[in-house]
């Protein structure tokens, strides 16, 4: 039991001390004999300790106690030790319900962080592949390949560690698909810009005036909306991750037809996308699981592997093992379309024997066992219930590892 949990920073200390003084010195004030107030019919000293306990933690709450305790020796005649120890057993009663609502706060808030990141991810997947389906429908005589497909070719550049042909190849893209002449893109690296990839001699300006209006909006800005700021580009547009901007394209020179708000807009989305992109590239190559497993699948099972590690935030893993193919196949069929957005399926065979596992974000066993308990109904309509399953937390790596026949892959 984590009962000592002590408050960030120095700050709760102090504003105890000085809170815990006040309180004394107004109680001298009003009554010298009794500065502690513990005489009194209210119990003014519970309700002091419960507020800084309860804001601030167990050690400022016990800090503010034994201030408290000083006193009571040098004015007091007897010591109340009876009183000084029950107000130490509540201090630790507050102290410990401060622990547990903040951990749960913490919990709270980083799932929300989770949901957020994985809802903004499939935002930006839906609109490139709107984007992708207006361009073949404007131009699949001339430009047969797809947006997305395009953007995943140039994903496998970046996966064989061919990082500046990745980005330069997203340059001549954004100059086929959007007319976008001449820009840079760059890493922003403290108080300088690192270029990734440019066209022509176009350079990066860290103290360029439209760039620092995008670092301080966190936003696409264009010289279109600020007319009285001097620029060499035409827009800047950031690229953010985990709230802070990490890199930026700078734009130069569009025919004027190209340049308006929609063909921005949407070359900011792709940006986002082609760097979510490559953040799933460099992921996926410190992982350590057969290539066999589907790619989303595996990103996803990091991460949340991650997020269980770091703040105790359960998934949960279901597995299903028959080496039935029929039943394999059947199953596949029924569980894929029963599924929500958030839950990932992976189905493959190893050895004779058919796997499929699915993934469910941010829930815990008991809630699988009724989806299980589903799809094993469905299956008995079909006289198809030889079935094994099995349920693991994330935390339990190699349990589900061994299950799931990938233990020695």
């Amino acid at each position: 039991m984590r009962l000592f949990k002590l408050y960030d920073g120095s700050s709760g200390y102090f504003e105890s001390l000085i809170l815990t003084s006040l309180y004394l010195a107004a109680g001298y004030y009003l009554n010298p004999t009794d500065p502690c107030a513990i005489k009194s019919d209210i119990p003014v000293l519970t309700i002091l300790l419960a507020i800084i306990t309860l804001y601030h933690g167990l050690g400022p709450g016990v800090v503010s106690l034994l201030l408290v305790g000083v006193v009571m020796k040098t004015y007091y005649t007897d010591f109340e030790i009876d009183l000084f120890l029950s107000q130490f057993v509540l201090v630790l009663i507050f102290g410990e319900f401060h622990y547990y609502w903040h951990r749960v706060i913490g919990e709270q808030r980083y799932e929300l962080k989770y949901l957020n990141r994985k809802f903004d991810e499939m935002v930006k997947a839906f609109y490139a592949l709107k984007i992708s389906h207006d361009q073949l429908e404007k131009m699949y005589v001339t430009k047969p390949m797809s947006l997305r497909n395009a953007l995943e070719t140039i994903r496998h550049e970046y996966a064989k560690k061919k990082h500046q042909s990745a980005y330069a190849k997203f340059l001549v893209l954004l100059h086929k698909s959007y007319a976008v002449e001449s820009c840079v893109l760059a890493q922003l690296n403290g108080e300088t810009l690192d270029p990734l990839a440019a066209t022509e001699n176009v350079h990066a300006d860290y103290d360029d005036a439209l760039v620092q209006k995008a670092l301080e909006k966190k936003m696409p800005v264009y010289i279109a909306d600020n007319p009285h700021t001097e620029s060499a580009y035409i827009a800047v547009i950031p690229v953010l991750e985990e709230g802070r901007a990490q890199w930026l394209l700078m734009i130069e020179k569009m025919p004027f037809l190209a340049y308006n708000k929609d063909t921005l807009v949407t070359i900011a989305i792709l940006l986002q996308y082609f760097f979510y992109q490559m953040q799933k590239s460099r992921t996926l190559e410190s992982i350590q699981l057969p290539s066999f497993l589907d790619e989303t699948f595996a990103y996803e099972l990091h991460r949340l592997t991650l997020l269980e590690k770091r703040f105790h935030v359960d998934s949960t893993l279901l597995v299903f093992k028959t080496q039935d193919p029929l039943l394999h196949h059947l199953l596949d069929q029924k569980v894929r379309g029963a599924l929500r957005s958030l839950e990932i399926p992976v189905s493959y065979s190893l050895h004779g024997v058919h796997y499929l596992a699915i993934l469910f974000p941010l829930v815990d066993d008991s809630a699988v066992e009724g989806f299980v308990a589903r799809m094993r109904e469905i299956l008995a309509r079909e006289n198809l219930e030889k079935l094994d399953y099995a349920t693991f937390k994330l935390k339990q790596r190699k349990l589900y590892r061994r299950y799931m026949g990938i233990d020695n892959e």
